[in-house]
């Protein structure tokens, strides 16, 4: 029997580590995710699938919660999690995205200069509060969840615990060209039989599906806010291709989408009643 979980949030979110016996009372954790769940099961086998992060931050969002926004239309300029939009407390407009993330780039760079890149990126302030309560940027803003897309922080600590075996890190992108076969090489690497070749044909084929019926494609972002995120994940990116002795994960052969409008195309199209025969959506 294979059992597994999909939950994007055991990667990243590390912020729960003051409460986990072994590092009471440190000021930094020793214990984290992956160790816990090496200890539990020390031959689990890790699926990554990464995106390019700059693009995390756009493309869809979540309709309902846009209130007296372009009321009949079902697209919208970005995507920006629920800190964003799913609590309603930001403007969806390409400019208020482009101050939000000016001002989550002033809040991290300032904790980092405080307290470190790792106890910034392991802090639940850092996840949960949407302004400076402490007034430390003077700048009171909606902010964006840039840090989930610092991979390379996160994944060293990954690879302290697992052998780089038991980890298989594929690029959104390049599953979505070549579905069948990246599925051919994930049941490779779980030591399982493949699928038949026409049932990967038919998957591979299938119309993509989001996570839920409410999201759409749209654009576009402003430059600006590209270049000022660009630059900022330019750092991390490297790091993570160094990680993997792969260049392909800076992302720099993927073309750059700010100023091209994406609208819905038959393609894309959102099924009514989600089904579970649909292939997984690229989020």
């Amino acid at each position: 029997m294979y059992v597994g979980d999909g939950t994007p949030m055991d990667f990243w979110d590390f912020s729960g580590w003051p409460s986990i016996t072994q590092n009471q009372n440190l000021s930094e954790p020793v214990v984290l995710t992956p160790n816990l769940m090496k200890h539990v099961n020390p031959n689990v086998k890790l699926l990554v699938i990464l995106r390019d992060p700059v693009d995390r931050q756009v493309n869809t969002c979540t309709v309902s919660n846009i209130v007296a926004f372009e009321k009949k239309k079902a697209s919208c300029i970005y995507r920006l999690y629920s800190d964003y939009l799913f609590l309603e407390i930001g403007t969806p407009t390409a400019q208020a995205f482009d101050n939000a993330v000016n001002t989550s780039i002033a809040y991290f760079n300032h904790c980092v200069k405080q307290k470190g890149e790792k106890l910034c990126l392991f802090d639940r302030k850092l996840h949960i509060n949407l302004q400076d309560e402490d007034n430390l940027v003077p700048v009171l803003s909606v902010r964006t969840r840039i840090h989930v897309s610092i991979y390379s922080v996160y994944l060293r600590e990954w690879f302290k615990v697992f052998p780089r075996e038991q980890i298989l890190i594929i690029r959104n992108e390049d599953y979505a060209k070549d579905i069948k076969g990246h599925l051919k090489k994930v049941f490779r690497f779980l030591d399982v039989v493949d699928l038949p070749e026409a049932s990967l044909n038919l998957i591979e084929g299938r119309m993509r599906a989001y996570k839920t019926s409410k999201k759409r494609i749209a654009g576009p972002m402003l430059k600006k806010t590209r270049d000022q995120l660009e630059k900022f994940f330019e750092k991390y990116n490297l790091e993570l291709s160094s990680i993997l002795n792969d260049t392909k994960f800076t992302w720099t052969d993927i073309p750059k989408t700010a100023g091209v409008d994406y609208r819905l195309n038959n393609r894309w199209k959102i099924p009514k009643k989600p089904s579970r025969k649909l292939t997984p959506g690229m989020d």
